[in-house]
């Protein structure tokens, strides 16, 4: 991860027979951009998401955006219009919102979630476009948008865990996203992850689950197709997961946490198209 570094302190000590001073101790203090915080569910203005995103993007260096919007229950983020895609290196993380709470089963998921990203208002867009390396995001939920919940486009290299994409916050409740839940585009991705509190869910959509359209992608330990449980359906219109292009891309595998749960969705559970080789898909629970 990159950071800002600023030196605070620069110690040079001479030699006891005299010389010249050497270098002896170099203090450095690595200092990453503060927080932003959202505190607002408002779509503009200061504590906004959007408002959060432009200064991520503004800003050089990895950023971290928060969230602490006052009173109790489930926030909703419902912009009037797209979010700006994320240039610069971000974490959005929706556990620091009061009352979430990660996944900590082996066996279905019990995270408690507090935000709901919205598109209902948005119209012909994506829930969150990534467009640079080294972001991740958590710990949303994100449903109802036109196209899909999230899209992901060159250079790569993110991560996604622990959302709900295309079910609102209780993990049961269908909010679908019209063109799918995630279409990775770019390498080098990882969507879930071996951790129980990096699984995601990805149910109830139009179109595929999950679609990735490049090289060297992962998609570990997820629901695709089911509810909050992993025993009931709430499938994918179409393919729960659909590697259209690419090669050497891993579904699954025989690690604890590494398989995915797919099963419930409206058309193959995973899908493999011509031409795309090298793709390891192991230790899945299908159907």
């Amino acid at each position: 991860m990159l950071f800002r570094s600023i030196i605070t302190t620069l110690t040079l000590a001479t030699p006891t027979s005299g010389g010249v001073p050497t270098l002896n101790n170099l203090y450095l203090s690595v200092q990453p951009n503060p927080p932003i915080v959202v505190t607002t569910t408002a779509d503009s203005g200061t504590g906004s998401l959007r408002d959060a995103i432009n200064l991520a993007n503004s800003r050089s260096g990895p950023d971290t955006i928060t969230f602490n919007m006052p009173g109790s229950g489930v926030k909703t983020i419902a912009p009037l219009s797209s979010l700006p895609a994320l240039t610069d290196p971000v974490v959005i993380d929706g556990y620091t919102q009061a009352g979430a709470n990660p996944n900590t089963l082996t066996n279905g998921v019990n995270a408690v979630l507090m935000i709901r990203l919205s598109g209902t208002n948005a119209g012909d867009a994506n829930g969150l476009t990534l467009q640079a390396s080294n972001c991740v995001v958590r710990g949303l939920a994100i449903i109802k948008w036109q196209r899909f919940g999230v899209y992901v486009v060159p250079p790569g290299n993110d991560r996604l865990e622990g959302n709900f994409l295309g079910l609102d916050v209780d993990g049961m409740t269908a909010g679908t996203n019209s063109f799918g839940g995630i279409f990775i585009l770019s390498p080098y991705n990882t969507f879930g992850g071996t951790n129980p509190a990096a699984k995601n869910i990805v149910s109830a959509n139009n179109g595929a689950g999950v679609s990735v359209s490049d090289s060297t992608n992962w998609v570990l330990g997820n629901f695709i197709g089911t509810d909050i449980t992993g025993t009931n359906a709430l499938g994918n219109q179409s393919d729960g997961l659909v590697i259209r292009g690419g090669q050497n891309s891993i579904v699954g595998g025989i690690g604890l946490g590494a398989g995915n749960v797919i099963s419930g969705n409206g058309a193959n559970g995973i899908s493999v198209w011509a031409g795309t080789l090298g793709n390891l898909i192991h230790g899945n629970l299908i159907g």
